[in-house]
């Protein structure tokens, strides 16, 4: 990565390694990789990466000005979590969520989501609610 960006190579970089110090990682974020992968790593893990990554980039061409929540739609839908999720959250129910709101192209309610997912109301809410609270979501009032 340090000679791609000594080159100015206009590069996206997925990294997929064994490595798991610090510094490291540290290092390939500093470069400006997109994700970071530690092997052995299940196939989920790399679809998602790439779904990400596929889904961003085509965002990116689509426009040539984003404002503030396009940004954060970009940027939000790839962070991993902060921290554990509260009891009765399950991850892969999250990451769907990120995934279904990352692909649209304005806001969307609770009752919207829960039927694009197949969940009730009171379940997608409470997703909604956590990642608003935990500030990877912004709340707009319709």
């Amino acid at each position: 990565m340090r000679e791609i960006r000594h080159q100015g190579l206009p590069t996206d970089v997925i990294v997929v390694t064994a490595a798991r110090d610090t510094k490291t990682i540290q290092l390939a974020l500093r470069y400006g990789a997109i994700d970071y992968i530690v092997k052995p790593f299940k196939f989920e893990l790399i679809k998602n990466a790439l779904e990400c990554y596929h889904l961003m980039y085509h965002k990116l061409q689509s426009k040539q000005v984003f404002d503030q929540k396009e940004i954060n739609r970009l940027t939000t839908a790839k962070a991993p979590p902060r921290e554990s999720l509260p009891k009765g959250l399950a991850e892969i129910t999250m990451k769907q969520i990120l995934w279904h709101l990352f692909k649209q192209t304005s806001a969307v309610s609770a009752e919207e989501v829960a039927k694009a997912m197949g969940l009730a109301r009171v379940t997608a809410r409470r997703y909604l609610d956590y990642l608003v609270k935990s500030g990877r979501l912004e709340l707009e009032v319709r």
